[in-house]
């Protein structure tokens, strides 16, 4: 059985945006984030870290 990956221009984009709170977020783990975070669950942690600065 084959499995889905990612549109790759997504995962790269993802990748840019976690960059951007790369504070919060442990950065050895960013690409395996950005596989498996959607873009509105980067967008959702974005706003979060800026509510909070």
């Amino acid at each position: 059985m084959e499995t889905k990956r990612p549109d790759r221009t997504a995962v790269d984009r993802r990748v840019k945006e976690l960059d951007t709170i790369a504070a919060v977020l442990p950065l050895e783990r960013r690409d395996e984030l950005a596989k498996l975070l959607t873009d509105q669950d980067v967008e959702t942690l974005r706003h979060l870290v800026n509510e909070c600065d």
